[in-house]
C-alpha cells in the first residue's frame, strides 16, 4: 500500500511571534534591583580628597543638570508608569538620590533604563498594552534626554562595583547560545543580529521609533540579490537622486493620520512618472491599508534619502522585513486577531508593486541611456555584470512554471537533533495494547524458496498496485520470508533484510548533509540553456511566444503535447494551480518607449500589479510575490493569442532524437549537478560555484558534453543574474557514499518514530495549533497502514520521527524518487520499509515521495517542491480540496446527502450487502473493533461505514469520467484511474481515522452507544406537528394572535399550553379576536388522527394565514413561507441528546520540540497564553453571523460540568519532558495563563461531536466540528424558529428576502442559509427537516418523487399583500409573485388609529 498522506506538524518557525521570556522579566527586575542596590552602596564610599574638590563642584553642576533632565522625564510621565517599580524603586527616589549625590550620571542612566525596562515587561504581561507603549515612550525620551550625559559618563573612571550580595544563588538557566550585556533589550536590532549567530525576528525586540540610523546601512540578510558586489564602473541609473526621489514617492504613499508625508514642494518636483507611481501606491488596496495601519517604512525611507542602498532589493527587503514587524505589531495590540495570512499578503503586494514598478524605471532609464549613446556613436558603457538585464531570452519570458518567491534563504536551516530509535516508541503505555494489536499482522511467508535467492526474481515495485512485481510469493504481497518458506537465511534468501536489520550504515554507505534543491520555475531555466547550447544533441525549441501568451493551463497543456517521456521536459501537474514566477520584461524599442510616455501613468508593470490586487480581492491573499496572477482557462486574449495557443496544442509530438536529448539533459542535471549543488555544503545557494565543480569534474574525466552543459548554465547565470536561478535550502538530507552506488531494491532503514492511534494524533495536532496558531507542516510525520489483506484489515498508526527516529526519516522528498516506502510484514509485526526503486550512485542524495495531501489550499500553494526532478509536480503536496477531486462529492455526497446517510444508519439494520461491501474494502476487526477485545463499534456505525463506501464506489467511476472529460485533455485512461485510485485510498483513510475518533467518545464510560441521528417516530412527528405543547400548529397561532391581537390577549394565549388552556383563551376573548384568528384557533383545537391528517390540517392552517396576510396586511408573509416549508416536509429526525461531553488527558507534547530552532529554547506560557487568546479570537472571528443554538450550548454546559475522562487514561505522558515544560510555563506566569496553557492540551469533546466528525468524515485537521455542523445546517435540516418569521423580529422580511430564499431552494438547496436576515436557529426541539432533505432522500434511496418542485411552484405563485407588489418593483427585485413578496413591517393592530 503507497503512503498517500503523512500529516500536518507545526513548522520550524513555530515560535517566532514569541515575545519576551519568564527568564527576561527575572533579569529585568533584577537590573532595576541592582540599581537600588548600587544607590544604597554609593554613600559608602570613601570621601574625596582635598585635590578633587574641582571636579565635585563641576560633578554636583551635573548632578544638577541630570535631577533637571529626570524632572523632565518624570513630568512627561502622566500616568505615572515609573513611579511603581521592583523592590520599591522609582524615578522620584532616583530624582532624591541623583540631588543628594548618592547616584553618578552612569548609575543613574542604567537604573532609569532598568524602571522602564521594568514597567514595559509588567504593563505588557499584565495585558496593560497602553500602559507599556507609555513607559516605551518614557524609554525612546529618556535615551534623548540622556544622550549627553551618557557620552559625558564613558569618559570618566568606572565607579567601583557595589559589593557581592550575601549568599547568591540565582536561579539555574538554560544555557544560552550567546550571552548578551545585561543592556541587550535597548539595544538596536541590527546590534543584536551581529551579536548572534542565528537570524531572529525583530519584533521581539522594543525598537526605537525612528528606525535604524539613517544613513547606516545594515547587511541584507540572504534576500534578494545575486550574492555578487556590484562594483559598476559605467552609467547606474541607481543613482543616490533617484533614491532620494523614491523617498519622496514611498513617504507620499504611506502618509496619513500618523505619517504626515513630505513637503509639497517635494511632492510636486517629482518626475510624472514617479509621481504617478506615488498616486498608485497611495490609493492601492495594499496602500490604503497600510496607510490604515500606520506603516512608514522610516528605516527605508531613512537609507533612500542618504542613498545608502546598492540595489533596489535591498530596498524591498528592507520594506519586507519593516512590514512584518509591523504586522506583528498589530496582531499583538488587536484585541480581536485578523488574519496573518491576509496581513502578510498585503505587506507583500505593497513590496512587489513598488519593485516591479521601479525594476520598469530603471530599465527604460538603461534603454534610454543606451539610445542616446548610440546616437552620439559612443560605445555602451553599462555595466556588463549587471543583475536585473533589460533582456531576458524567450525561454525565460516564456516560463511560467512554479516559483518559490520570497526572500532568499542562503544558510542551510538549522538541524533538528534526534533520538536514534531501533523500534517504534509507544510514548503513552496506556495505549500500548492497542497499538501493538494494529501493529501487529496475521500475515505470514510461505514461498517455495526458488525466487527469493536473486535481485532479479525479486523484480521491482509496483507503485500503481502499492506492491513490488516479483516472482518470490512472500515479496509479491509485501511480506518477508520466514519460517513458513522453504527458503532460509543461510540459503541466501534475499528478503529478509529488515527482519536482519540488515540496513545500510549511515557514515559509510550514506551520509546526513545539508540538502539544497531548486523549484520548477530554475529548472526549466537550467534545463532551456542546456538544451539550446546543443551539448547532448541538436534539439528544437517550442513556440516561445505561444507559450509566454498562454495562461496557466494552457501552458501546461502545450507543455504536456511536446513532453517527452521520462525526459522532463513537459511543464509540472500543478503548474495551473501554483504561483507563477516573479514578472519578467522584455527589452523594450525606442519606438515603444516614445509612444508609451512618461505621462502614461507608472507602466505596463504597475497596470499588471492592478490587475493582481483585483486577483487578490477575489482569490483570497497570494501565496507567493505573483501568486495573484492566475489566469483561468480561455481567460483573456485576443484571436492571434488564440490561434498561436491552438498551434502549439496541435504541434506534433517530439521525435525519438529531441526525447533522447531531453532524456540525457535531464539525466545531468540529476545526476550531476544536484550532488555538486549538495557538496558545496553551506554555499549550496551559489550555482556558480557548484557549476565550476562540474567543469573541473569535466575537465579531468574529459567529458565534453558535460563540461559544454556546465558552460552554457554558467554563461546564462552570468547573462541574467541569480535571480533567475535560486538554490534553496530543503534541510537535512541522505546522500549516497557507498563506492559503486547501491543496487536496486536494497533495503535502507525502517522509519521509525513516536507512534500514536489516529485519534490522538489529531489530538496533539490540535494542540499545536492552538499554542502556536501554525498550520504549515513539518514532514517528520507518516501514516503506517494497515494493509487490506490482512485478515483484521485496513486501519492506519501515526508515526512522529521529529524527535524520535532513524535516518530514514531525514531523508528528502522527491516527485521523481529513487527509494519507495512500503509496509511490510516481517515476522508478525507490520513496519514501514524503505528499500532503494533502482541503482542510486554514487553522491546522488536519497529521496522518496512523501505522497503528503493537505485540505488547506494555502499549505498547498506555498508548498513549492525543491525536489529538482524531472517529473516534479510542482508543490510536494496533494490538495485534496482541488475542485477536481471534489467534483463528485459536491454532487452526490453534499451535506444533506451525509444526513440522509446517517439517518438511515440509525434506522435500518445491517444487512449481509453491507458487510461484504466493508470487506470489499479492506475494512474489518482493526478499524470496526471486536467483541474478543472489547472495542465493537454498534451496528449503526457500521451501516454508516458501508453507506459511505457506497458512495466511495460511486465517486471512483464518476470521477474517472470527469478527468477524462477535462477540456485540455490533460488526463489519459491510465492518469484517470490512477487519481481516481488515489482519491478512493484517502477516502478509505479519513474513514478509519473518523471511525477511530468515534470509537474514542463512544468507549468512554457512561457514553450512549445509540446513534448520533434518528428518524422520529410517528408519536413522536405528530406531537411535533400538531398535538405538542410546542408543536408547529401551536407556535404560529400564539405568533398569529401576537401580531394582530392586543396584548393581553397575546399573553393570555403565551401561557396556555395545554388545549383546555387554549379552549378556555379562546372562549374568552372570543370578541376581540379577528375573524381569522377564530378560524385558526377552531383548526388548531382539533385533534389529529395521525401523522398524514396532522400535514393536511398544517396545509388548511397555511391557506388561512395566507388569507389573513392578504386580509390585514400585517407582515405575516414570511411566516406563510415558513409554514410551507414545515408543512411539506416528509421526514423528521432529531439528534442523541444523552452523549456526555468527554475531555481527554493531556497530550504528550514538549514545546521545545514544536521548533527545529532549537537555540529559541523553551518558551514562556505567558506568550502561549497569548496566542491561544489570538487563536480563540480568529475562530470567533471567523464563525461570526453564525448564531449559536442556545438551548444546546446550555446543554453542553451543563454535562462538562462532570466531564468523562474516557479512554487514554488520566496520568501524564510518559515522554521525558513533555509535561515537565508545561508545569513550568505554568509556574513562570500566572494561574490563567498556565490553565489557558493546560487547557490547550486537553481535548473536548462536545455532545454533538459525534454528528458533526461523522458529517465532515471526509476532513480531519478540523479541530471542532461541532461548529462546522452548527453552520451547515443552518436552513438545510434545521428549518429556522417560527417566532422569527413574526412581525418585531430583527430585520424585515423583504422581496429580496423571499426571492433568495426561492433561488436557494432550487438552485443550491444543501447550502447553509446566509446570515444578517430576519431567520433564528434554536430549534428548542432539536427536531431536523426540510424539503430540501426529503429531496436528497428520494435521490440517494432512489424512492418517491422530490418535493422542491412543488413547493417551489407554490412559493412562486402564492398571493401576497399589493403593497409588497409595490415594494418589489420599487426595490427593483424584477416582476412576478416571487419577488412580489410579503414582508415584515410593524403592523397595526385592530382598533389602532393610524397617523
Amino acid at each position: 500500500m503507497s503512503l498517500r498522506v503523512r500529516l500536518p506538524r507545526a513548522s520550524s518557525q513555530a515560535y517566532r511571534q514569541f515575545r519576551q521570556q519568564p527568564e527576561e522579566v527575572e533579569d529585568n527586575e533584577q537590573q532595576a534591583n541592582g540599581a537600588e542596590a548600587e544607590a544604597q552602596q554609593q554613600p559608602e564610599q570613601p570621601a574625596a580628597q582635598p585635590q578633587e574638590a574641582a571636579a565635585d563642584g563641576q560633578a554636583g553642576g551635573q548632578a544638577a543638570q541630570l535631577a533637571a533632565a529626570l524632572n523632565d522625564i518624570k513630568t512627561r510621565d502622566s500616568g505615572g508608569v515609573l513611579e511603581v517599580g521592583p523592590g520599591g524603586t522609582s524615578l522620584s527616589k532616583l530624582i532624591g538620590q541623583v540631588q543628594a549625590g548618592q547616584l553618578n550620571a552612569a548609575a543613574a542612566i542604567r537604573a532609569v533604563r532598568a524602571l522602564c525596562d521594568s514597567a514595559i515587561s509588567s504593563n505588557w504581561h499584565g495585558k496593560r498594552k497602553d500602559a507599556a507603549q507609555a513607559a516605551s515612550d518614557l524609554l525612546d525620551e529618556a535615551n534623548e534626554l540622556l544622550a549627553d550625559f551618557e557620552e559625558a559618563a564613558a569618559g570618566q573612571p568606572a565607579a567601583p562595583p557595589p559589593p557581592p550580595p550575601p549568599e547568591p544563588k540565582p536561579e539555574p538557566r538554560r544555557a544560552a547560545l550567546l550571552e548578551l550585556p545585561p543592556e541587550t533589550f535597548f539595544l538596536s536590532s541590527e546590534v543584536v543580529r551581529e551579536c548572534l549567530t542565528l537570524n531572529i525576528d525583530s519584533s521581539i525586540l522594543v525598537q526605537r521609533r525612528g528606525g535604524w540610523p539613517a544613513g547606516r546601512k545594515r547587511k541584507p540578510e540572504g534576500a534578494g540579490g545575486s550574492g555578487r558586489r556590484k562594483g559598476r564602473r559605467g552609467y547606474n541609473p541607481w543613482s543616490p537622486e533617484l533614491q532620494q526621489q523614491l523617498a519622496t514617492v514611498l513617504s507620499a504613499a504611506l502618509s496619513g493620520p500618523t505619517s504626515p508625508g513630505p513637503p509639497q514642494d517635494e511632492v510636486a518636483a517629482l518626475p510624472p512618472a514617479l509621481s504617478a507611481l506615488a498616486g498608485h501606491l497611495r490609493s492601492s488596496q495594499a496602500g490604503e491599508q497600510l496607510q490604515s495601519m500606520g506603516a512608514s517604512f522610516s528605516n527605508a525611507v531613512g537609507m533612500l534619502q542618504a542613498g545608502a542602498f546598492t540595489d533596489f532589493e535591498e530596498l524591498l527587503s528592507d520594506c519586507r522585513e519593516e512590514g512584518m514587524a509591523l504586522v506583528e505589531a498589530v496582531l499583538a495590540a488587536q484585541s480581536v486577531d485578523v488574519r496573518r495570512g491576509r496581513l502578510v499578503a498585503l505587506i507583500e503586494s505593497f513590496v512587489q508593486m513598488l519593485g516591479s514598478s521601479i525594476e520598469s524605471l530603471l530599465n527604460k532609464m538603461r534603454a534610454e541611456h543606451k539610445a542616446q549613446l548610440a546616437a552620439a556613436g559612443l560605445a555602451d558603457d553599462s555595466d556588463e555584470d549587471d543583475e536585473y538585464p533589460a533582456y531576458l531570452p524567450p525561454c525565460i519570458l516564456a516560463n511560467k512554471e512554479p516559483f518559490k518567491g520570497g526572500d532568499w534563504r542562503k544558510t542551510p536551516y538549522i538541524p533538528r537533533p534526534y533520538v536514534r530509535l531501533t523500534d517504534y516508541d509507544i510514548v503513552e503505555p496506556e495505549m500500548g495494547a492497542v497499538i501493538k494489536r494494529k501493529l501487529t499482522t496475521k500475515k505470514h511467508g510461505g514461498c517455495d524458496g526458488k525466487h527469493c535467492l536473486s535481485r532479479t526474481d525479486l523484480g521491482t515495485y509496483n507503485e500503481e498496485r502499492a506492491g513490488f512485481n516479483s516472482l518470490c510469493s512472500c515479496l509479491a504481497r509485501n511480506t518477508e520470508c520466514d519460517e513458513h518458506c522453504a527458503c532460509s537465511a543461510a540459503s541466501g534468501c534475499l528478503n529478509r533484510s529488515v527482519t536482519a536489520r540488515d540496513t545500510v550504515k549511515l557514515g559509510s554507505d550514506v551520509q546526513e548533509v545539508d540538502s539544497w534543491g531548486m523549484d520548477c520555475y530554475v529548472r526549466r531555466n537550467i534545463l532551456d540553456a542546456v538544451l539550446e547550447s546543443g551539448a547532448f544533441g541538436p534539439w528544437t525549441a517550442p513556440d516561445y511566444k505561444a507559450l509566454a501568451a498562454a495562461s496557466p493551463a494552457e501552458y501546461a497543456a502545450m507543455r504536456e503535447a511536446t513532453r517527452a517521456p521520462g525526459g522532463g521536459a513537459g511543464a509540472s501537474p500543478a503548474v495551473a494551480a501554483l504561483p507563477p514566477p516573479p514578472m519578467v520584461k522584455t527589452q523594450p524599442t525606442i519606438k515603444e518607449e516614445e509612444e508609451e510616455g512618461e505621462e502614461d501613468g507608472p507602466g505596463p508593470e504597475v497596470k499588471q500589479e492592478v490587475k493582481q490586487e483585483a486577483a487578490v480581492k477575489q482569490e483570497g491573499p497570494p501565496a507567493t510575490p505573483a501568486g495573484a496572477r492566475m489566469a483561468a482557462v480561455g481567460e483573456g486574449g485576443d484571436a492571434q493569442r488564440s490561434a498561436a495557443v491552438a498551434a502549439a496544442l496541435a504541434s506534433p509530438p517530439p521525435t525519438p532524437a529531441q526525447i533522447a536529448v531531453e532524456k540525457r539533459v535531464a539525466d545531468w542535471l540529476e545526476q550531476v549537478l544536484m550532488p555538486a549543488v549538495n557538496r558545496q555544503g553551506a554555499n549550496g545557494w551559489d550555482l556558480l560555484a557548484a557549476l565550476r565543480d562540474v567543469r573541473q569534474r569535466a575537465e579531468e574525466a574529459k567529458d565534453e558534453q558535460g563540461l559544454k552543459a556546465a558552460e552554457a548554465v554558467e554563461a546564462r547565470v552570468k547573462d541574467v543574474g541569480y535571480n533567475y536561478f535560486r538554490l534553496h535550502p530543503k534541510g537535512v538530507g541522505l546522500v549516497c557514499q557507498r563506492a559503486g552506488g547501491l543496487p536496486p531494491l536494497t533495503f535502507v532503514e525502517e522509519y521509525f518514530g513516536e507512534i500514536h492511534t489516529p485519534w490522538r494524533w489529531f489530538e496533539i495536532q490540535d494542540a499545536v495549533k492552538r499554542i502556536t496558531g501554525d498550520e504549515l507542516p513539518d514532514f517528520y510525520n507518516i501514516l503506517l497502514e494497515r494493509p487490506k489483506d490482512d485478515p483484521d484489515g485496513y486501519d492506519v498508526l501515526c508515526v512522529d520521527a521529529a524527535a524520535k527516529g532513524a535516518f530514514a526519516s531525514r531523508m528528502s522528498h522527491s516527485c521523481t524518487p529513487n527509494c519507495q516506502a512500503v509496509i511490510m510484514a516481517c515476522g508478525g509485526r507490520l513496519t514501514i520499509a524503505l528499500y532503494t526503486l533502482r541503482h542510486v550512485h554514487e553522491g546522488e542524495e536519497l529521496t522518496f515521495d512523501y505522497s503528503s495531501v493537505t485540505e488547506s489550499e494555502k499549505e498547498f500553494r506555498d508548498a513549492i517542491c525543491l525536489c529538482s526532478t524531472r517529473n516534479c509536480r510542482g508543490s510536494y503536496l496533494y490538495f485534496t480540496g482541488s475542485r477536481a477531486f471534489h467534483q463528485v462529492m459536491n454532487t452526490k455526497h453534499t451535506f444533506l446527502h451525509r444526513q440522509v446517510i446517517l439517518a438511515r444508519a440509525g434506522s435500518e439494520p445491517v444487512t449481509q450487502d453491507d458487510w461484504e461491501r466493508v470487506k470489499r474494502h479492506g475494512l474489518g476487526e482493526s478499524a470496526l473493533g471486536s467483541v474478543e477485545h472489547g472495542d465493537r463499534v454498534p451496528d449503526w456505525l457500521v451501516k454508516w461505514t458501508s453507506l459511505t463506501c457506497e458512495f466511495i464506489e460511486e465517486e471512483e467511476s464518476h470521477l474517472r469520467e470527469e478527468l477524462l472529460a477535462h477540456p485540455l485533455g490533460i488526463y489519459n485512461e491510465i492518469t484517470a484511474t490512477a487519481e481516481a485510485k488515489g482519491v478512493v485510498n484517502n477516502r478509505l483513510q479519513n474513514i478509519v481515522i473518523t471511525l477511530d475518533k468515534i470509537k474514542r467518545v463512544l468507549q468512554a464510560p457512561n457514553q450512549p452507544q445509540g446513534p448520533c441521528l434518528r428518524p422520529l417516530t410517528d408519536e413522536e412527528t405528530l406531537e411535533f406537528l400538531w398535538t405538542g405543547p410546542k408543536a408547529v400548529s401551536r407556535r404560529v397561532l400564539k405568533g398569529c394572535i401576537a401580531t394582530l391581537a392586543p396584548a393581553a390577549v397575546a399573553k393570555s394565549f403565551a401561557a396556555a399550553s395545554e388545549v383546555g388552556q387554549l379552549q378556555a383563551a379562546a372562549q374568552e376573548h372570543n370578541g376581540q379576536l379577528l375573524e381569522g384568528l377564530r378560524a385558526m384557533c377552531a383548526l388548531v383545537l382539533q385533534p389529529a388522527a395521525d401523522v398524514e391528517d396532522a400535514r393536511s390540517k398544517l396545509r388548511q392552517l397555511y391557506a388561512q394565514l395566507r388569507g389573513l396576510d392578504l386580509e390585514t396586511q400585517a407582515g405575516l408573509t414570511a411566516a406563510a413561507d415558513l409554514l410551507l416549508l414545515y408543512a411539506s416536509t416528509q421526514r423528521w429526525m432529531t439528534c442523541e441528546r444523552g452523549y456526555r461531553t468527554i475531555v481527554s488527558s493531556p497530550v504528550p507534547l514538549n514545546l521545545e520540540d514544536l521548533t527545529l530552532d532549537r537555540a529559541a529554547g523553551t518558551h514562556s506560557a505567558e506568550a502561549a497564553a497569548a496566542m491561544l487568546a489570538r487563536a480563540d479570537a480568529q475562530r470567533a472571528e471567523e464563525n461570526g453571523g453564525i448564531e449559536e443554538e442556545e438551548e444546546e450550548e446550555e446543554e453542553q454546559q451543563q454535562q462538562q460540568q462532570e466531564p468523562s475522562g474516557g479512554g487514554g487514561g488520566s496520568k501524564p505522558a510518559s515522554r521525558a519532558g513533555s509535561m515537565q515544560d508545561v508545569s513550568g510555563a505554568a509556574t513562570a506566569g500566572s494561574e490563567a495563563e498556565g490553565g489557558a496553557l493546560a487547557s490547550a492540551l486537553r481535548k473536548v469533546y462536545r455532545p454533538l461531536y459525534v454528528w458533526g466528525q461523522l458529517s465532515s468524515w471526509f476532513k480531519q485537521t478540523v479541530n471542532d466540528p461541532t461548529a462546522s455542523l452548527s453552520a451547515e445546517r443552518r436552513g438545510t435540516v434545521s428549518l429556522p424558529d417560527l417566532e422569527s418569521a413574526f412581525a418585531g423580529s430583527k430585520a424585515p422580511y423583504s422581496p429580496k428576502d423571499r426571492a433568495d430564499l426561492a433561488e436557494q431552494l432550487e438552485a443550491k438547496p444543501e447550502a447553509m442559509w446566509r446570515t444578517g436576515t430576519l431567520w433564528t436557529f434554536k430549534n428548542e426541539a432539536k427536531v431536523y427537516g426540510s424539503p430540501a432533505l426529503d429531496a436528497a432522500w428520494c435521490e440517494l434511496t432512489k424512492s418517491g418523487d422530490s418535493p422542491l418542485p412543488a413547493v417551489l411552484a407554490e412559493l412562486r405563485s402564492a398571493e401576497v399583500p399589493p403593497r409588497m407588489q409595490i415594494a418589489a418593483a420599487g426595490s427593483g427585485g424584477g416582476g412576478g409573485a416571487t419577488s412580489s413578496s410579503g414582508g415584515n413591517g410593524k403592523p397595526a393592530k385592530p382598533g389602532a388609529k393610524k397617523k
